[in-house]
């Protein structure tokens, strides 16, 4: 998480968030205003990539806590 915020990154996690007091890695990124994606989301900016898109098209990036079913 150090490094996300130190270059400017997005971190990836597979946490989710279903209790948002918890000390979960999405409620400290949020605390500390990095960026995260989930696991799909990395699967699919890596997909970009290989196709020559752009690497965030489809990816959903949180700066706030989601809410979860």
């Amino acid at each position: 998480m150090a490094k996300a915020k130190c270059v400017g990154g997005i971190l990836v996690t597979n946490e989710s968030n279903s209790k948002p007091n918890s000390e979960k890695i999405p409620c400290i990124c949020v605390k500390f205003d990095v960026p995260y994606i989930n696991r799909d989301g990395f699967f699919q900016m890596l997909k970009n990539r290989s196709q020559g898109i752009p690497e965030l098209n489809n990816v959903q990036v949180f700066r706030s806590l989601i809410e979860e079913d």
